[in-house]
């Protein structure tokens, strides 16, 4: 992690990316014009202003309220259970055997409701 509270612009041509981290974790945007940034610097003190920066960069993962390691903490859970749903959709769509993908179906729907419950 840096121990710097830092925010990056990557320029190449006319278009920019913004990264910052946020508790170990770096957000980054989609590369747009250089014009095509708006970000709001608001808080009471730099502490409040970088993790609203962090939380404008990452897009709405972070969520708008609550403890930034928090939602760092619960966008790494929301991002590992997109990553195990995509893995278990690949291996019901391979598997040959009814029961088998009866089973992975049901593993499947279970991560689903789970990803849902978490917003």
């Amino acid at each position: 992690a840096i121990p710097y509270k830092i925010l990056f612009i990557l320029v190449f041509g006319d278009e920019a990316q913004l990264w910052i981290e946020a508790s170990g974790t770096f957000y980054n945007t989609d590369w747009q014009p250089l014009g095509g940034f708006t970000l709001k610097f608001e808080g009471l003190n730099l502490d409040a202003v970088y993790e609203n920066l962090a939380r404008q960069i990452s897009g709405g993962r972070l969520g708008t309220d609550g403890d930034i390691e928090e939602a760092v903490d619960r966008d790494k859970i929301r991002q590992k259970l997109e990553r195990d749903i995509l893995t278990l959709e690949k291996k019901l769509l391979r598997e040959k055997q009814f029961n088998k993908q009866v089973e992975l179906n049901g593993e499947l729907k279970r991560l689903c409701a789970k990803l849902e419950r978490m917003g």
